[in-house]
């Protein structure tokens, strides 16, 4: 797969409702060009609980009638208790292009939109299309994150167009990415593509929304942790229908940017293919003019969730800060939580208490755990298995139940479990990523 031939677009519920509606769309014909020239579209599309609501609304039936008057009676109830918002993130009136949803109702929407959803791209494509319906447990586990990579590929590599959502109809709120913009984000580091498109129906970052007449045709960041005042180029007004506002569009095309690809907020017309060889400007282009993350950094700090936390010490912290050092196995004071092998976790420093870096562990928290009480107690030539060491305290410091247990013989011996040699490497270098 040519990564700097594959192009990311992701599609709002407004917009997807649009095409739905008008499949003789502009957008059909610039994505057909994109195809004659030989890129490979990926899409990321919202829309499946809008969608859902246009066919339900459809039918001409008292069931129909018996769910707007539910959804009607919640958004009320929802309302009354609801709290109000900060003063940048004002509520947009409800409109019928603007529903919200409770959340029964919803993951039934979604349930019926998503079919619909599928048979949209299939015909105004014309060509045959996958379904990849997502969670955020799908990018936190380096093997399922590859494994969902060598799918993507398999199927670019056979001419099928990946058509990626969340998996709203049966995942559970919080195993949700926060909203498919960031989910955008997320597949073009996966991929390592180089364009991403954020349809939607504004078509760019406005310093004068809803007026829309001041566009920033380019939004520039400068340093990796440069700093930006959204209050003074966006507004956060976003619509019922998806979860995402322009503030989440600029933060996932940030991400998205500094792996490298260009990024634009555009709208339904952009002419994708004259954009990319032309170097035209359309919508909103983000500019990052630092240089581009590693992949797997990038995966790290903005992708994998932790699992646990390396407690270590002033020594070991100035290693990594300084000298782009491997995290090794002496310079660990302690652990908290409990986590397997290549899971991933952050670090903190003991003395200042500062997280400072996230990385793919080799070795799990009891390993970890047994070697630091055993390298107290100055056991280097015992070998040793716990039976059972998992104690009621999280924050999994060499203590003395593990002594107890190894002067007890509630430990046994085991050949493969010997005393771990200072020099180990913990976290690997290239496995681990400063915040």
């Amino acid at each position: 797969m040519d990564s700097s031939k594959t192009v990311v677009i992701k599609l709002g519920s407004q917009v997807v409702s649009k095409l739905f509606n008008d499949r003789h769309s502009v957008f059909w014909q610039q994505l057909q060009l994109l195809y004659d020239k030989g890129y490979q579209p990926v899409i990321v599309c919202s829309g499946a609980v809008a969608l859902g609501w246009q066919v339900f609304q459809s039918m001409a039936s008292d069931k129909a009638k018996l769910l707007s008057k539910s959804i009607r009676f919640e958004k009320a109830q929802l309302q009354k208790h609801s709290f109000q918002k900060e003063q940048f993130q004002t509520e947009p009136k409800q409109t019928a292009k603007h529903q919200s949803y409770p959340v029964a109702n919803k993951t039934m929407l979604a349930s019926i939109g998503q079919g619909e959803l599928i048979n949209m791209w299939r015909n105004g494509l014309g060509r045959p299309v996958a379904q990849i319906l997502v969670e955020q447990a799908h990018f936190n586990e380096r093997h399922c994150y590859n494994d969902l990579s060598a799918t993507f590929r398999q199927l670019l590599k056979h001419d099928v167009v990946p058509i990626i959502n969340q998996n709203d109809a049966l995942a559970e709120a919080n195993s949700l990415i926060s909203n498919n913009d960031r989910l955008a984000a997320h597949v073009v580091n996966m991929l390592g593509a180089k364009w991403l498109f954020m349809v939607s129906e504004v078509g760019g970052i406005y310093r004068d929304y809803p007026t829309c007449q001041q566009l920033v045709s380019v939004f520039e960041v400068k340093e990796p942790d440069s700093e930006y005042r959204y209050e003074d180029v966006i507004s956060s007004d976003c619509s019922a229908m998806g979860t995402g506002g322009m503030r989440e569009k600029l933060d996932a095309a940030l991400l998205a940017a500094r792996q490298g690809a260009q990024c634009f907020i555009c709208d339904e017309k952009a002419p994708f293919l004259h954009i990319i060889e032309s170097r035209a400007t359309y919508g909103t282009y983000i500019r990052y003019s630092s240089q581009p993350v590693k992949r797997i950094k990038h995966w790290l700090l903005n992708t994998a969730e932790s699992k646990g936390l390396i407690i270590i010490d002033s020594g070991a912290a100035t290693a990594l800060r300084h000298r782009n050092a491997s995290l090794l196995m002496s310079g660990i004071v302690g652990v908290a939580g409990t986590f397997s092998k290549q899971a991933i976790v952050e670090v903190k420093e003991q003395g200042t208490g500062e997280i400072i870096a996230k990385g793919m562990a080799r070795l799990n928290s009891n390993q970890i755990l047994i070697n630091l009480a055993l390298r107290q107690n100055q056991a280097s030539n015992s070998q040793f298995i716990p039976s059972n060491i998992v104690p009621d305290n999280p924050l999994h410091l060499a203590s003395e139940w593990v002594v107890d247990k190894i002067e007890h013989n509630d430990i046994q011996e085991h050949p493969d479990n010997s005393l771990i040699k200072g020099s180990t490497i913990v976290l690997h270098r290239n496995q681990c990523a400063l915040l």
